[in-house]
């Protein structure tokens, strides 16, 4: 990719609202990506569950219900 696009790419991602402020390089994408849809499933898996379980692991339902609210990226 040259050098021009590259710049002209950041540039736009950069400029975009939607997405979160600090974006990583273009060849890091791929692992960022791969990071967030992982915390992605272990929130959805936290958020289902129970009260019991997650008494096991010192969090109440609350926080677990907080925690899965969150945006991906953060």
């Amino acid at each position: 990719m040259s050098v021009y696009i590259e710049n002209k790419l950041q540039n736009s991602l950069a400029d975009s609202r939607a997405l979160p402020k600090a974006l990583p390089k273009i060849p890091d994408i791929p692992k960022t990506v791969a990071f967030w849809m992982e915390r992605s499933r272990q929130r959805r898996a936290l958020a289902n569950l129970d009260r019991r379980l997650l008494d096991d692991i010192g969090i109440t339902a609350e926080e677990a219900q907080r925690e899965f609210k969150k945006p991906f990226w953060k």
